[in-house]
C-alpha cells in the first residue's frame, strides 16, 4: 500500500469526503481498489488537495501556541487523521510528542 493509499484510506474511514462531490469519493475508492498509481493525472489532481494538510500545532498549559504549520502528507497525514479521530487534534508527530510532554509535566506538577 502506498503512502497516498494509506492517507486516502483514513480519509474515507473518517468521512472526510462526505461533504465533497460524489466523484471525489469515487476516485478515492478507485485508488484504494486499483491502486493510486492506476489513476489518471486528472483524477490525481482531484485528490491532490486532500492529500496534504497543515498541522494545527499545540498550545502549552501557559497558553502559548507553538505555531507549527508542518505540511503533512502520506503516512504522516494518515497518522494525524488517526490522532484527530481520538480527539487529539490534527497534529504532526512532533506536536503529539510535545503535547504528551506538556501533559506529563502538568501531571507531575499536580502530583507535588
Amino acid at each position: 500500500m502506498t503512502a497516498e493509499e494509506k492517507a486516502l484510506g483514513k480519509l474515507l474511514e473518517y468521512g472526510h469526503f462526505d461533504q465533497e462531490e460524489k466523484k471525489v469519493e469515487g476516485i478515492a475508492k478507485r485508488a484504494m481498489s486499483h491502486g493510486y498509481d492506476s489513476l489518471t493525472q486528472p483524477q490525481k489532481a482531484v485528490l491532490s488537495k486532500h492529500l496534504t494538510r497543515d498541522c494545527e500545532g499545540v498550545t502549552d498549559p501557559g497558553g502559548h501556541h507553538n505555531g507549527c504549520q508542518a505540511e503533512l502528507e502520506g503516512e504522516a497525514l494518515a497518522e494525524a487523521l488517526d490522532r484527530e479521530s481520538y480527539g487529539d487534534g490534527f497534529i504532526c508527530d512532533s506536536c503529539d510528542q510535545e503535547s504528551h510532554e506538556h501533559q506529563r509535566q502538568w501531571d507531575k506538577m499536580n502530583a507535588e
